[in-house]
């Protein structure tokens, strides 16, 4: 479901929400996200130019012990660009270097 609202239409934040709610009532229910789950919500706001959802929700990850990979950089540094921080995006490929995530072409 999550996934469905970084895919649906007309991007705006209220997918974003939705598919935030999805993931807290997920959570709720004692279901752990996995880095999947992640990288959809990390999509959903990504569609909705938001760049402090994403860079959240990327924390997050490493606080509850779910590694991010390329395609979770990949995707916060996408909502960053469309969010107009392009500092930000930048310093997520600096830190996807010091955490030994390889970049790949849709990071660059």
């Amino acid at each position: 479901a999550i996934s469905a609202c970084a895919k649906g239409e007309p991007w705006d934040v209220s997918l974003s929400e939705v598919a935030a709610r999805l993931f807290h009532r997920m959570q709720r229910q004692d279901l752990t996200p996995t880095v999947i789950t992640y990288n959809s919500l990390l999509s959903a706001f990504e569609k909705c130019k938001n760049a402090d959802g994403a860079m959240d929700l990327l924390a997050r990850m490493r606080e509850t012990d779910v590694e991010p990979n390329v395609i979770s950089y990949n995707a916060a540094i996408s909502a960053c660009e469309k969010g107009k921080q392009a500092e930000r995006a930048l310093d997520l490929v600096e830190k996807m270097q010091i955490y030994e995530i390889q970049p790949d072409v849709v990071t660059y």
